[in-house]
C-alpha cells in the first residue's frame, strides 16, 4: 500500500477496500483487529494487545491515518468500526467475522425514541446499558441524541455501560470511547478465567 492516493473525503468503504486488498497477506479480521488495537494504543499509550507482524506496520500506519481522516469527515459519534466490520463480513465468503450489528440508522431512531428530550436527573446519572455492545453503536447513538438535546454538558450527566462476550467488540467500543471522548464503563460476559483486563 506504499503509494496511497490522496482522498478528498474518507469513509468506511475506502478503508474496507484497502483491508480487502491487504487480506491476501493476512485475513481481513486480523487487519481490523490490528487497526483497532493500533488506534487504542495511540490514544491510550498502552501496549498493543495484538501486535502485528513487522511487514504489516507501514500498511497499518496508513490505515490509521485514513481512519483518523474518516473520523474528521463523518458526523460526530458515527460508528466507523462497526461499518468497516460489517462491510468486511458481507464481503467474506467464509463469514469470517461471524457477527452482524444493528445499523446506526436503527440505533439513532431508538435513541431518539428513548432519549429525545430526556430530562437529566439532578441527583444521579442518566444511564444507558448496552448488554451486547458490539462496536458500541447504541451508546454512540445515545450520546449523539443527548448531545443534540443538551449539548456537551449533557454527556457529563450520563452513565454509559458496555458489555460484550467478544473482546474485539469491547475494543471497538473502547476505541470509540477514546475517539469521541466518552465515559463508558466496561464489563465482559466471559468467564473470569477467559477474560483479560481491558484498560481504556
Amino acid at each position: 500500500m506504499s503509494a496511497l492516493p490522496k482522498y478528498v473525503h474518507v469513509d468506511h468503504r475506502i478503508i474496507t477496500g484497502i483491508i480487502d486488498r491487504l487480506s491476501n497477506k493476512n485475513s481481513a479480521s486480523e487487519w481490523l483487529r490490528w487497526m483497532i488495537d493500533d488506534v487504542l494504543a495511540d490514544l491510550t499509550g498502552q501496549e498493543k494487545q495484538y501486535p502485528p507482524p513487522r511487514d504489516a506496520l507501514s500498511d497499518l500506519r496508513e490505515l490509521g491515518k485514513l481512519y483518523a481522516q474518516a473520523v474528521f469527515d463523518c458526523t460526530p459519534y458515527t460508528d466507523l468500526f462497526g461499518l468497516i466490520y460489517m462491510d468486511l463480513a458481507s464481503r467474506s465468503t467464509k463469514s469470517g467475522l461471524g457477527q452482524f450489528f444493528t445499523p446506526q440508522v436503527v440505533t439513532d431512531m431508538m435513541a431518539k425514541m428513548v432519549g429525545h428530550q430526556a430530562k437529566l436527573p439532578k441527583d444521579r446519572l442518566l444511564t444507558c446499558l448496552e448488554p451486547c455492545c458490539g462496536s458500541g453503536v447504541m451508546l454512540l447513538s445515545f450520546a449523539r441524541q443527548i448531545y443534540a438535546d443538551h449539548g456537551p454538558g449533557g454527556l457529563s450527566r450520563c452513565g454509559l455501560y458496555a458489555i460484550d462476550l467478544d473482546i474485539t467488540c469491547c475494543c471497538m467500543t473502547a476505541a470509540h470511547k477514546r475517539v469521541f471522548d466518552l465515559v463508558i464503563d466496561f464489563g465482559t460476559s466471559q468467564s473470569p478465567k477467559s477474560t483479560r483486563p481491558l484498560t481504556t
